[in-house]
């Protein structure tokens, strides 16, 4: 059961991994120097964020899908899984396998449920997990809370929304990814705006202790010649009980097929059981 515990922790450290530590208070990018339609020569890059998020969002918006390949973790606990998204509003699903230390599991997310196949059957005959995301468990709290973030945030198009409003490009270089010529911006992210606008309480207390000792980290992203994610990396904070600095969640998502078409499908009724508790 504690080897389950652990597994299921890293599936809520992958799912906040996917959102770049949560959701912000607006869903619509601000600031940046230009008017929104506006957009930089391809041979320089953008010089503001807000540009650059406004380019990504209406090449992309048309692209409703994506393959995702992730690597990374936190401390000693590493993560490498590869999976589907669907970005289409309420109907938006992904399908994900994750490799981790504590072992391997498949992520499930359609119909606004979550599923989870663990390697260890909680019930006999029954390999998947159903989440209640609004049950009274408290680990299915957690998870729910994580999921749903991803489910609405895997989008990278809306997590560099979220950068935009608390951070800034602070190097533009070009680099070539798996044959594709690329645009690779350094965006510094602020820790502190970064706090202020979390709406979860414990994330913003701890992303304001942390403040203290760190003012900002980087985000790194891979656009290519149409606009589109390729690359996007991450290493988030992760302070220790006392805010102190500790060991970051990296995260690397490299993506491919935009707008290719996914198709998720619930694991058949008889092969899932509700998480325990809910």
């Amino acid at each position: 059961m504690l080897k389950t515990t652990r597994l299921l922790a890293v599936a809520a450290v992958a799912g906040l991994a996917l959102v770049g530590c949560g959701t912000s208070e607006s869903g619509s990018p601000t600031g940046g120097s230009s008017q929104a339609g506006q957009e930089q020569p391809a041979k320089t890059g953008f010089e503001s964020l807000k540009d650059l998020t406004d380019a990504v969002t209406r090449k992309s918006s048309d692209k409703q899908s994506a393959h995702v390949k992730l690597s990374g973790g936190t401390g000693a606990t590493a993560i490498n899984g590869e999976g589907d998204f669907s970005f289409a509003g309420a109907d938006s699903a992904l399908s994900m396998t994750l490799t981790t230390s504590e072992g391997a599991l498949e992520m499930v997310y359609v119909d606004s449920v979550f599923y989870l196949k663990m390697p260890q059957e909680m019930v006999p005959g029954k390999p998947w997990v159903k989440i209640d995301l609004k049950g009274d468990n408290p680990m299915a709290q957690t998870l729910g809370k994580a999921f749903e973030q991803a489910q609405e945030q895997s989008d990278p198009r809306k997590a560099l929304e979220q950068f935009t409003e608390v951070g800034e490009i602070t190097n533009v270089e070009d680099d070539e990814i798996d044959g594709q010529e690329t645009k690779h911006y350094t965006i510094t992210v602020d820790t502190a705006k970064m706090a202020a606008k979390q709406t979860d309480p414990d994330m913003r207390k701890t992303l304001e202790q942390f403040a203290t000792s760190t003012k900002d980290f980087p985000v790194d992203i891979w656009i290519n010649s149409d606009d589109l994610p390729v690359r996007f990396v991450t290493a988030m904070p992760t302070p220790d009980a006392s805010g102190a600095p500790g060991a970051p969640t990296k995260v690397q998502a490299d993506y491919s097929k935009w707008g290719e078409g996914v198709t998720v499908t619930a694991p058949p009724a008889d092969q899932v059981t509700a998480f325990p508790g809910s």
